[in-house]
């Protein structure tokens, strides 16, 4: 929802450098790939964090959230902006919601 929320009212056009690949009807900013890819590593790495699994789950997700902002850039679809957007939104969200439960885990 924060992604199509911040599409409309943002309604920035997409690159056009070269054809993109894949043509997208919706507008650019902030791109929508970039903040499933980081809203799922982050969340991973939240579950994970007390097992001996928190490195790898960062490594791995660090990997994918940088392939899959690079492939965006590299296919015409966003802008570098568009992408660090979605990575920033995410990680806000994720992180926030984590916070809130540790809050709430610490007052009940």
């Amino acid at each position: 929802m924060i992604n199509v929320a911040a599409k409309q009212v943002f309604a920035r056009a997409r690159p056009e450098p070269w054809l993109p690949v894949v043509p997208e009807a919706t507008f650019s900013f902030p791109s929508g790939h970039a903040m499933a890819s980081m809203a799922t590593a982050t969340a991973l790495v939240v579950l994970l964090w007390p097992t001996v699994w928190r490195w790898p789950a960062i490594v791995l997700g660090m990997l994918f959230v940088l392939g899959v902002g690079i492939s965006r850039i590299y296919l015409g679809a966003h802008f570098p902006s568009d992408v660090a957007a979605g990575w920033a939104a995410s990680l806000a969200w994720v992180l926030g919601i984590q916070a809130l439960r540790a809050d709430h885990r610490t007052s009940v």
